[in-house]
């Protein structure tokens, strides 16, 4: 073993990148069981005793949660049946699961504290409205409609407050920017290996491995603006890791605007969106002149894009038109909190849309916050948005640490991005009865690097950076 050390290159020496290695080992290799044990029938039975060790770990080291919900959600298959159309998987029940951990640690060591940032009181108002709107949805506000069943109820309750919990998670879990790399590069690593799994020839094993409902719009997103943030600002990393990670940017953007990906626009419109706010943040001179230059010659070149961006979608665009229209109609009842999680599914075959008297839900991720939450749960979630942008913008604007910049700017343009898929569909906060809670394994993304910003952030008002993290001096 001495032998092997005295091999490796002087900085592979450090016993703090030994421990690191040697944490990284054990997270692969449970995350390898656990694909293993979702995976093959006659070993589920040993899930159980994995999950109990797991949990030992966890709580002995509760920072390996964050890099290992990522793992979670986008590879692990585990998943607890319901005895309805939908399943809780790993990552929906690994958040609540490490925020009970995190909890106990803090118990045991006498202290109960978050993060400061301002985007915590936001989430506990969304939070406690969410869950007040729960048992307010039991209130007759229609005679004439049922409820939804109390599973899908606290199923949709839980999508809201198990966002925020990760958000919470990773902001208190994240003991250093040594673990939010960790976090980032996996996300980066595993979301780059899918890609290429999708257009290279023989990689189907490997695409084989990726869960489904991991590849929603927030995936795309998310891997899109943190590849394209570290590679045109983190100067300390080496060209060629940065080569790499622009690599991974454009290939996952080219593979969206391909022909058979086009008509998703849920796939590259905010992925694209994303980018340009990356790149605007980093060359704003030259990204404006571009996008002036290519809006022209988008204009003049394709004067019936508009025509062609819908052809095919006419009857999508109707029935979300009229789909939002009754469903609005519905929330005056309860304009403050809205008809309760999940319920508005069951008010919906009161109202005719185009004729016919069915369930729809409104593919609208705002009119569903509205429907379920109400005026009240629009707020909060407006006001977490605000503060979380404030925060990365002023640590966009306060450091000149290569990896944090990076970071900063990716979450402004993920965060921006994230709130415009929401018009696409109920992207970050999936609907029990659309996207459903397999949804969450790619939702979930969103919640937790904000949650990564505002551990970050918090750690640079601390100055807590290790030596070989400090921006380098001009």
């Amino acid at each position: 073993m001495s032998t092997i050390l005295e091999a490796l290159p002087d900085r592979w020496r450090n016993p703090r990148t030994h421990k690191l290695l040697v944490r990284l080992v054990v997270i692969v290799i449970t995350c390898a069981l656990a694909v293993y044990f979702g995976r093959s029938p006659s070993a589920r039975w040993l899930a159980l005793p994995a999950m109990a060790v797991a949990a030992w770990l966890l709580l002995l080291n509760p920072h390996w949660g964050v890099p290992l919900i990522i793992i979670s959600a986008l590879v692990v298959p585990f998943a607890i049946g319901t005895g309805t159309g939908t399943s809780l998987n790993a990552p929906f029940l690994l958040v609540p699961a490490l925020a009970g951990l995190w909890i106990v640690r803090m118990l045991m060591a006498g202290k109960l504290r978050l993060v400061p940032t301002g985007a915590n009181a936001a989430l506990l108002g969304l939070v406690i409205t969410t869950s007040l709107a729960l048992l307010i949805g039991y209130l007759p506000w229609n005679v004439f409609a049922t409820l939804a069943p109390i599973r899908a109820q606290i199923g949709a309750w839980g999508v809201f407050v198990f966002s925020a919990v990760a958000f919470w998670v990773a902001a208190n879990l994240t003991p250093n920017v040594r673990w939010l790399k960790v976090t980032v590069y996996t996300f980066i690593g595993l979301g780059g290996l899918f890609v290429a799994s999708l257009r290279l020839p023989g990689w189907g094993a490997v695409n084989s491995l990726f869960v489904r409902g991991a590849d929603g719009s927030l995936f795309w997103i998310w891997l899109t603006a943190l590849a394209a943030g570290q590679a045109l600002f983190n100067k300390q990393l080496n060209w060629r890791w940065r080569g790499l990670l622009a690599l991974a940017a454009a290939a996952t953007l080219i593979d969206r605007l391909l022909p058979q990906n086009r008509e998703w626009a849920s796939g590259w419109l905010p992925a694209l969106l994303a980018f340009g706010i990356v790149a605007w943040l980093r060359w704003p001179r030259l990204t404006t002149g571009l996008g002036v230059v290519g809006a022209l010659v988008v204009l003049v070149a394709f004067p019936t894009l508009r025509t062609a961006l819908v052809s095919g979608n006419e009857y999508s665009l109707l029935t979300r038109e009229a789909a939002s229209r009754i469903i609005l109609e519905i929330v005056r009842v309860s304009p403050i909190f809205g008809v309760g999680p999940a319920n508005y599914y069951y008010y919906t075959p009161l109202y005719a849309i185009l004729g016919w008297y069915v369930r729809f839900n409104s593919h609208n991720q705002y009119v569903d916050i509205l429907a379920q939450t109400g005026l009240a749960g629009m707020f909060f979630l407006g006001w977490f948005a605000l503060a979380s942008a404030r925060t990365g913008l002023a640590l966009y604007r306060s450091t000149s640490d290569g990896f944090s910049q990076g970071f900063a700017a990716a979450c402004l343009a993920g965060l921006a991005a994230t709130l415009v898929s929401g018009m696409l569909g109920d992207w970050f906060l999936p609907f029990v009865y659309n996207i459903g809670i397999a949804g969450f394994r790619a939702s979930v993304m969103a919640w937790l690097f904000l949650g990564g910003l505002a551990a970050l952030a918090h750690l640079h008002r601390q100055g807590q950076l290790n030596p070989v993290e400090r921006p380098r001096q001009a």
